[in-house]
């Protein structure tokens, strides 16, 4: 190969590889652009109404967000909830506006981070968007003496910080007080609120040999989950609640334990003086959105009936969103201003010029005036006005797209297409040149 067909090769070799460079750095930056972005520090307050707090109570809080203007939709902002509280309630919500239209999304995970993920509400309304949230939290942490305290929500690269008063360990009857009645007690299994545990205690039997029957009725919206029905017999009870090991359930078994969804009954013919019984039974909520369950039952101890009940509150996260829809004034100009002018103009002046000219100019002055009058008023104000207007509104998609990298990033592309056509041009030419 000579010198003189090195070089030329050469030349299309390096603009092929520097277009190459170029459109591919154009496409990876179009594709950086795209991506979701983490905003920091977009929930501005939280407060609560709660004055105190003891270990395993339920607290409620709401907040204030916001986030710039122009937030793109798949955009997020975080809070965690501090170490002494544990989510509340089911784990996805929205925020809405006020026809309903989701403004964005959230997710409580097992840690208590709260992700809100913004939707595509924010493209049609990208002005002045924000809202507030409300959710639940239960109370974990145990508590070592009364007093004040501080929650501190880590948001973002920042912090909230809500003021509190722990009511302190438990000081008087802690140690768990023997039932003289029949009672009925119901609480969420845990923070998910899938599934509601249910307990009814019979009291204390008294005479020789005891009949005593419990059933379980689930109220409206609730089944019983029959797998997980147990008994408890014994003679003591624990700080707790429950019937404390060892206990008498293996030595007084029932004689009936009869369980559907719709109701559970267990009886016993057999018990001595001197035990306590108890029934354990979940129920699973059929409408997650009842608010509240309830559920009865009744205790009946040698022909004497003792009604009891429970009921259990549900609760939700929600909130709401908004967001301003920009002004749509670019449509108004050109439709208008070109419509007056030329419509103006031409009418006056043919009208008068013919009537006052005598004859021997009315072939000359009708000729020329109408014709240039017209022609010049109308396609200057059109000119003005329509595609002034028009380029005014170009002007504005222009800036837009040099402020989202749009712009560079179509310039980067182009380039490194030329260059590439260039590369061709030159590889095309060689090959000309050999075969001549």
């Amino acid at each position: 190969m000579t010198p003189k067909n090195r070089h030329p090769k050469l030349a299309s070799v390096m603009l092929l590889v520097m277009g190459l460079s170029l459109l591919f750095a154009g496409l990876l930056s179009g594709a950086g652009s795209a991506s979701a972005a983490v905003i920091p520090s977009a929930i501005t307050s939280i407060s609560t109404t709660a004055t105190s707090v003891g270990q395993w109570d339920v607290v409620n809080f709401t907040c204030d967000w916001a986030v710039p203007d122009g937030s793109k939709a798949g955009d997020t902002f975080a809070m965690q909830l501090p170490s002494q509280l544990a989510w509340w309630g089911a784990a996805n919500f929205d925020l809405t506006d006020s026809n309903g239209d989701v403004v964005a999304t959230a997710v409580a995970d097992s840690t208590g981070l709260v992700t809100f993920t913004l939707t595509g509400y924010v493209t049609s309304h990208p002005l002045n968007i924000g809202g507030t949230c409300a959710f639940s939290t239960q109370y974990v942490a145990a508590q070592t003496a009364p007093g004040a305290e501080t929650l501190t929500f880590p948001v973002g690269s920042t912090a909230i910080s809500v003021p509190i008063v722990g009511n302190g360990p438990c000081v008087t009857d802690c140690d768990g007080v023997p039932p003289t009645d029949a009672a009925k007690y119901m609480w969420w299994v845990d923070g998910t609120q899938s599934q509601l545990q249910s307990q009814i205690i019979a009291p204390l039997t008294t005479s020789e040999i005891n009949t005593v029957t419990i059933t379980d009725t689930p109220g409206s919206g609730l089944g019983l989950d029959c797998s997980t029905k147990y008994v408890a017999v014994g003679r003591t009870v624990s700080p707790n609640g429950t019937i404390a090991e060892p206990n008498d359930t293996a030595l007084y078994p029932p004689s009936t334990f009869d369980c559907t969804p719709a109701g559970l009954t267990v009886e016993w013919t057999n018990l001595p003086a001197g035990e306590y019984v108890q029934l354990f039974v979940q129920a699973t909520p059929s409408n997650e959105g009842q608010g509240t369950y309830i559920n009865s039952g009744l205790v009946t101890m040698n022909g004497h009936d003792h009604p009891v009940a429970a009921q259990q509150v549900s609760t939700s996260a929600g909130g709401t969103g908004n967001g301003t829809a920009p002004a749509s004034t670019p449509a108004t100009s050109p439709v208008t201003t070109p419509a007056t002018t030329p419509s103006t103009t031409p009418a006056t002046t043919p009208a008068t010029t013919p009537a006052a000219t005598p004859a021997t100019t009315a072939t000359t002055t009708p000729a020329t005036a109408p014709a240039l009058v017209p022609a010049t008023a109308g396609s200057t104000t059109t000119s003005a006005a329509g595609p002034l207007a028009s380029t005014t509104s170009a002007a504005s998609v222009g800036n837009e797209l040099a402020y989202t990298g749009s712009s560079s990033r179509a310039l980067i592309i182009g380039a490194g297409i030329l260059l590439i056509i260039g590369a061709a041009a030159l590889g095309l030419g060689r090959t000309r040149v050999r075969q001549h």
